[in-house]
């Protein structure tokens, strides 16, 4: 259907845009008019062209927003899943507040796949295309451009051909040239028309996906600061357990209970170390029978 501020199809606009041109060329624009004619074709044509070009910076703004929301949204899931790890569908049979933990693990994957195909919609509408029927390229009289505009259809004819149109048609006054010129202002206000209701009809899915991505993000952090208030953090609660288990690991060792013993029970039994001493009077017990023999071959000797 065309009209209602809707792109017409493919075979509607190559007809629509035959008949166009088709009339353009039978109109005899009257010299009285020419400079109106021309500079009002010449207006449209500027109009379209600076919404097309305020949509495209209207994109580059959301995607701007998208990426760095995508930053600060990375940030804070890296931040979540260090405190809440996945527990697992199977965690609320037992801890029903970990359903907060997986709600939240979804609604972030939610939201990254919405954001995913809102960029690919975007992108979809700013990707460079052009407006072009088919039948353009033989719509221009003889030796003439079908354009002097757009730079497909200048490529159409020669270079020598190019000059040639303004000479043809720049001669006497240059009526001729500027009416040529007003022809192609219409027609192609009217494509780059066709071309700005095509861009809005693929960017308006992808605008809609993006604020349906922004409730979800709210949601996210909605359930962040539920799990921060009910769920307690496994790494909150790992963190003072590692500390108490370093400030007491020299007890726990099983040298050090001997380490603090030994020196629990040296203390009060310091004045019966030497009783405690079994090494002292064996040493001097058994040098004694050594030299008995010495001193009892003495006696024999003297006798003599």
């Amino acid at each position: 259907m065309i009209g209602k501020g809707t792109p017409p199809s493919t075979a509607n606009r190559d007809a629509a845009f035959d008949e166009l041109v088709r009339k353009l060329q039978e109109w005899k624009i009257p010299s009285k008019a020419l400079d109106r004619i021309h500079d009002g074709a010449k207006a449209s044509l500027t109009e379209v062209r600076a919404l097309t070009e305020y949509e495209d910076g209207k994109i580059s703004r959301l995607l701007t927003i998208i990426a760095f929301l995508s930053a600060v949204v990375g940030a804070v899931f890296t931040r979540f899943a260090t405190d809440y790890p996945w527990p697992g569908f199977q965690a609320p049979a037992t801890n029903c507040l970990s359903a907060l933990t997986i709600a939240a693990y979804l609604a972030f994957f939610a939201y990254v796949l919405l954001v995913t195909a809102s960029v690919l919609f975007i992108l979809g509408a700013v990707k460079p295309q052009f407006n072009v029927p088919k039948s353009w390229s033989n719509s221009a009289r003889q030796g003439l451009p079908p354009s002097m505009l757009f730079y497909e259809r200048i490529l159409d004819v020669t270079a020598p051909d190019w000059g040639e149109a303004f000479v043809k048609l720049g001669t006497g006054d240059g009526d001729d040239l500027k009416a040529y010129y007003a022809r192609c202002y219409i027609a192609e206000s009217y494509l780059v028309a066709g071309k700005v209701a095509e861009k809005l009809r693929v960017l308006s899915p992808g605008v809609g996906a993006l604020r349906i991505a922004m409730g979800i993000l709210l949601l996210f952090f909605f359930l962040f600061g539920a799990n921060v208030m009910f769920v307690g953090s496994p790494q909150a609660v790992s963190g003072p357990r590692s500390l108490t288990a370093a400030t007491s690991e020299p007890t726990a060792s099983p040298q050090a209970p001997a380490a603090v013993s030994t020196s629990r029970s040296v203390m009060p039994t310091a004045p019966a170390a030497p009783i405690a001493a079994p090494t002292v009077p064996p040493a001097a017990t058994p040098a004694m029978p050594t030299d008995s023999p010495t001193e009892q071959a003495a006696p024999p000797t003297l006798q003599k």
